[in-house]
Parts: structure tokens; C-alpha cells; sequence
């Protein structure tokens, strides 16, 4: 028996399949590397808020702390910037969206934080 026609049908339609399978690959790894990067920024956002948290809790700074809280956020925000600026373009993000980042990270650091006491 000639298997040829058989074999034949079985490479055509594994050669219509591949670039299907390969076109969905390619989607889930690129989806897998945004979110990754998405990771990474929330990450970043959360470093710095924690350094914005030292310095706006420090208690030398109690008289000039809206002051000091809005350079600690643009501090940390250009640091983000500078070090996650690539990952920050490919995902279309803006200056004003990483500070928003670092106020929202600053906001669940400081809800984590206890009351203070009203007794000594």
C-alpha cells in the first residue's frame, strides 16, 4: 500500500497548523512579558513609596511636611523614571500615572501602619 497521499495530507495539514499554534504562542508570551513589566513597575512604585514613607514620617520634618512629602513623591517618581524608563515607555505610561503609582503605594503603606496613640 502507498502511504505517500496519507503522508502527504497529514503534512499539509500540519503545516496550516503551525501558524495558528504559532500565532497564539506568540500572543500568550507577549502577554506574559507586559505583565511582567506591570510586576516590575508595581514593584518600583513600592520601593518608593517606602523611601517617601521615611521621609515624611520622619518627625524633624512635622512643621514642613507638605513640603517635604510632594519632593519626596517627585523624588521617588523621577527615580522611577530614570531606572524603569524603558519598561515605563513600552507600557505608554506618563509621569503623572508613575506618581499616581507612588501616592496609591504611599496610601497602602500608611494604611498598614498603626494609629497613632493618643496616650504617651
Amino acid at each position: 500500500m502507498d502511504w505517500s497521499p496519507l503522508i502527504q495530507a497529514l503534512i499539509a495539514v500540519a503545516a496550516a497548523a503551525v501558524p495558528v499554534i504559532a500565532g497564539k504562542l506568540w500572543f500568550w508570551l507577549e502577554e506574559k512579558i507586559k505583565a511582567s513589566a506591570v510586576a516590575r513597575l508595581g514593584a518600583a512604585a513600592e520601593r518608593a513609596a517606602g523611601q517617601v514613607i521615611e521621609t515624611i514620617t520622619d518627625p524633624k520634618l512635622a512643621p514642613a511636611l507638605a513640603d517635604a512629602r510632594q519632593a519626596a513623591i517627585d523624588t521617588a517618581t523621577m527615580a522611577m523614571q530614570r531606572t524603569m524608563g524603558e519598561t515605563i515607555e513600552k507600557l505608554g505610561g506618563s509621569p503623572k500615572q508613575i506618581e499616581a503609582m507612588v501616592r496609591g503605594e504611599i496610601g497602602k503603606l500608611l494604611a498598614r501602619q498603626p494609629a497613632p496613640s493618643a496616650t504617651p
